[in-house]
């Protein structure tokens, strides 16, 4: 279930183990889905948690269609837009005739795309990450699983989590994301198609193929995870150890 009731998919993604003993602090990192439906119990939530800065990865169209309301905690909020599957045509997800791993293997390369041509805006939510020595942060998109789900798998593995258990945190989207409530009337808007909770699941949850996807395009275009990190993302070895500074604690 989400930590906030009116925001699909909302989670602290800290707490796990490092590999070299240290441990993603709690209470700084926050992802979610959209917040246009935040009820009053929730912005109250959301200031006990400190937030100081919201990353809005989500198309303009997508922003100025469901508008984040003025949030009483007032934190920064950055627009850092990404417009997913530019390769491809709206994905058609009429079961008689799209297969589910043709389906799949179609959004397998969404997840190729966010490695390979947005760098410049995984950089700027980094850049954002460094600037803040205190309080909490929240990335965001509409359903926050791709374009989020690649920004929380990138820092954690940034920060030394194992490939294992930022696979763990990427899948636990299947279990916080109500998607019959959150997920089936969008896709019955967009595709005039009607969606159960079940077919909206298995439309739009999050496959461990996916991330497999992006890390792989990541070392085809860029060598390796580390080359990623420092010319793609501008991430030195100095900046690297501030953010460990920054978001590790002991055990």
């Amino acid at each position: 279930m989400s930590e906030l009731d009116s925001v699909a998919n909302f989670r602290d993604f800290g707490g796990y183990d490092t590999e070299d003993g240290r441990r993603v602090a709690r209470g700084r990192l926050f992802r979610s889905g959209l917040l246009c439906d935040l009820d009053a119990a929730d912005q109250a939530r959301l200031a006990q948690f400190d937030l100081r800065l919201v990353c809005d990865l989500r198309s303009h169209e997508e922003y100025t269609a469901t508008p984040t309301p003025p949030l009483v905690c007032s934190p920064r909020h950055l627009q850092m837009p990404i417009e997913p599957g530019k390769r491809l045509a709206a994905l058609p997800l009429d079961t008689k005739g799209v297969t589910p791993d043709q389906r799949a293997g179609r959004l397998e390369t969404i997840y190729i795309e966010l490695a390979e041509d947005h760098a410049h805006v995984y950089a700027q939510y980094f850049d954002e990450l460094l600037k803040l020595e205190t309080g909490a942060s929240l990335v965001h998109c509409t359903a926050g699983k791709d374009r989020t789900g690649f920004a929380a798998a990138v820092l954690l593995r940034c920060l030394g989590v194992s490939e294992s258990t930022v696979m763990q945190d990427y899948l636990r989207t299947n279990e916080t994301l109500d998607f019959g409530r959150f997920i089936a009337p969008r896709l019955k808007a967009f595709y005039k198609l009607d969606f159960t909770p079940e077919y909206a699941k298995d439309v739009a949850q999050a496959r461990a193929s996916f991330l497999d996807a992006a890390f792989s395009a990541l070392d085809g275009a860029w060598g390796s995870f580390d080359a990623y990190l420092e010319r793609g993302l501008g991430l030195t070895e100095a900046r690297r150890s501030r953010l460990e500074a920054l978001y590790l604690e002991a055990r």
